[in-house]
């Protein structure tokens, strides 16, 4: 049964589409979608197309309307052809394409627009990392693949249009989805000596405590000194001229940035161990917590700015969260490499949730929430007691990193796409 409370509406070039929810046993399907943790991306696809059905179901044509059409400037001519291009990540492709054709024989017939589209080989986001990796693939690093290009053709502009707002749709209705994960982030580098020597020193004195394995922790699940961060927004970036357009917003923000700091450098401290969890006895995430030294809330300014502007630039994912929770992660289970020994009944139910997940269809291009499904925690009860004023120290903020998720600089921090500095005008 449609569900006309409980809608979820895409945003595409300055036009809204609503997606249809259904309802199950009284609840949202994206509800329990997201309880679940398991979808499956042919669902989504789907989405695009009732997307688009929504228009015509209002009596509106096929053809794009002329608002609509593709600007002059991205259009080409072959022979009696029209012609433009969208540049896509080849994660994207099959999502596009559709299981048989089947999603490209419904954009063409229902334009009358033609697409060519490369394959290039590279394995569906649809499968994990890990899982590529156990089929004997080489899975691409997200965010850093080279665009490939889908070609689409038609005798009018307004065909053309029309295909083109369709791939459209089916792009937005992807990136705000669950299948693809996110590619890059905002940070801010916290990095130095003084807090490698704290992090490692917290580590130590941490493992060494009576019972430390048997309650789970080990080394693995210890955040690297060299990548200690705050994380100001998740993005997905699945083409060049996302990317593009993420690196120019983000430096495009200096000279309000830097009237925001007036002059000043931005301080931070860190001090606090708290965790996030209902149980303490079955942790996951400790973190520090955040405190700006000085006054006028710049910090919280400068985080509204940059939402802001990604948010203007069509560059966040609908449904994020409007403010941040600044926090820095120092333990996290996700990383986990073993299996605490005192844990097997835990690993055993680890295992049966993901084979519970596969006959599901978990979803692919989401290893972190697979991982987040076998994920095995410790119990954090006496670390929060012991450690409740952990002070890392006081840090001076240099710049805001553009960063790609999984890879890393020559330091151990988060490769950098675009940088926004920090630092006072003149230094």
């Amino acid at each position: 049964m449609a569900n006309v409370v409980n809608v979820h509406l895409l945003q595409v070039d300055g036009h809204t589409y609503r997606q249809r929810t259904q309802t199950i046993d009284g609840k949202p399907q994206r509800q329990q979608q997201q309880q679940q943790q398991q979808q499956h991306y042919e669902d989504e696809e789907e989405a695009a197309a009732a997307a688009w059905k929504e228009r015509q179901h209002k009596g509106e044509a096929v053809d794009a309307a002329e608002d609509e059409l593709v600007d002059d400037s991205l259009i080409s001519q072959d022979g009696g052809n029209y012609v433009t291009r969208i540049s896509v990540d080849p994660q994207l492709i099959p999502h596009i394409i559709g299981k048989e054709r089947r999603k490209q024989k419904e954009i063409e017939g229902a334009t009358g627009a033609t697409l060519q589209i490369q394959r290039t080989g590279q394995r569906s986001s649809g499968s994990s990392q890990q899982q590529q990796q156990q089929q004997g693939g080489s899975a691409p690093l997200l965010g850093s693949s080279k665009g490939e290009t889908i070609t689409i053709k038609a005798q009018s502009k307004q065909a053309l249009s029309a295909a083109h707002k369709r791939v459209e749709v089916v792009i937005a209705t992807m990136l705000s989805g669950r299948t693809l994960d996110y590619t890059h982030f905002l940070s801010l580098p916290l990095s130095n000596k003084q807090t490698a020597a704290k992090l490692k020193e917290f580590q130590q004195q941490v493992l060494a405590q009576p019972g430390a394995q048997e309650k789970g922790f080990e080394p693995s699940i210890f955040v690297d000194a060299a990548s200690l961060h705050l994380t100001l927004l998740m993005l997905k970036l699945y083409s060049d001229e996302a990317r593009d357009k993420a690196a120019t917003v983000l430096q495009g923000l200096a000279p309000q940035v830097q009237a925001l700091l007036g002059g000043q450098p931005l301080l931070l401290q860190l001090a606090g161990l708290d965790h996030m969890s209902d149980d303490p006895s079955d942790m996951h995430v400790a973190y520090l917590k955040v405190k700006e030294l000085g006054s006028g809330n710049r910090l919280s300014q400068l985080c509204d700015m940059l939402l802001q502007a990604f948010k203007q630039a069509g560059l966040t994912v609908p449904g994020q969260l409007e403010s941040v929770k600044l926090h820095a992660t120092v333990i996290n289970t996700r990383y986990r490499r073993s299996t605490p020994a005192s844990s097997a009944a835990a690993a055993a139910a680890a295992a049966a949730a993901a084979v519970s997940g596969q006959r599901q269809g978990a979803r692919g291009g989401g290893s972190d929430r697979q991982q987040q499904q076998q994920r095995i925690g410790v119990d954090g009860r006496q670390l929060l007691e012991d450690w409740s004023g952990f002070d890392l120290g006081q840090f001076e903020v240099p710049a805001v990193h553009l960063s790609l998720r999984g890879q890393y600089d020559a330091s151990g921090y988060y490769a950098c796409a675009a940088a926004l500095s920090l630092k006072p005008s003149g230094q």
